[in-house]
């Protein structure tokens, strides 16, 4: 006896649906910075990248002006810089999840630029 071809395209819809469940996000590693933590640490890189570029314009003729201190970075957020150099080697070679990190930090400094601003 011939199995209908309803029976059929609903078996096989069933599997593709079943067979779609999305993608599996892979845990972070124990060694790896969490998504907000690495969000917190380049933020506070970046605006301390920033706030040595204008004391550098500032004071041109002051070489210590144009520092800075990535270990102050690291010590406030509680980090050592070999935490660092393994969540951006681990990021680095997972852009998707280093896009959606540095599009937090671009939103979060462009929060804090307009609130500066008012």
């Amino acid at each position: 006896m011939p199995i209908p071809m309803k029976k059929i395209l609903f078996i096989f819809s069933a599997l593709l649906l079943c067979s779609c469940g999305g993608e599996k996000k892979e845990p972070v590693p124990a060694h790896v910075l969490a998504h907000d933590q690495m969000v917190k640490l380049l933020k506070d890189m970046h605006i301390a990248e920033g706030e040595s570029g204008i004391r550098t314009m500032e004071n041109i003729n002051d070489p210590a002006g144009d520092t800075v201190n990535y270990q102050e970075i690291f010590k406030k957020n509680g980090i050592q810089k070999w935490q660092y150099d393994s969540s951006m080697m681990y990021y680095s070679t997972r852009p998707e999840l280093l896009n959606e990190i540095y599009d937090q930090v671009i939103s979060e400094l462009e929060d804090g630029k307009k609130s500066v601003g008012k």
